[in-house]
C-alpha cells in the first residue's frame, strides 16, 4: 500500500506528481527500503524446491550471488520466478547444481527489466 502525504501549501490540484514519482524512483523518498534479508531468498529457494522434488546442491552459494545481485525483495521475486520458469523448462530431477552461467544470464535479464520500468 503506498501512502502519499500532500505538503500542507500543495492543493489536490497543483500538486506535481509527477515531481513526486520521479523523486521516488530516483531514491529521494523518505522511506528507505530495507536491504534485501536471506531468509527471502532461503525461502523462494526452499520453495522450488518443495514444487519440484529437488535438492538444489548450491543453495548458499545461489542465496549469495542472489543477495549481490538483488537489491529489493522486488527484484528476488524476479530472480526466483526466472528460477522457476527454468526449473520448469528443463525438468530437473533429484540433486541439481545451478550452474552460476545460468544465474548470470536470468540476472542480467532482472537488470535490464529493472532498469526499464525505471
Amino acid at each position: 500500500m503506498l501512502i502519499m502525504v500532500i505538503p500542507a501549501q500543495e492543493t489536490r490540484e497543483n500538486f506535481n506528481w509527477r515531481s513526486l514519482i520521479n523523486r521516488q524512483t530516483q531514491g529521494d523518498c523518505m522511506a528507505k527500503k530495507p536491504p534485501v534479508e536471506e531468509g527471502v531468498v532461503r525461502a523462494q529457494l526452499q520453495f522450488l524446491e518443495s514444487v519440484y522434488g529437488i535438492t538444489i546442491l548450491n543453495m548458499n552459494e545461489l542465496i549469495s550471488w542472489i543477495l549481490t545481485e538483488a537489491h529489493t525483495d522486488h527484484e528476488v521475486f524476479g530472480i526466483t520466478a526466472a528460477l522457476n520458469t527454468w526449473l520448469a523448462v528443463e525438468n530437473p530431477s533429484g540433486a541439481v547444481r545451478i550452474s552460476e552461467t545460468v544465474f548470470r544470464s536470468i540476472a542480467e535479464k532482472i537488470q535490464k527489466k529493472e532498469e526499464f520500468l525505471h
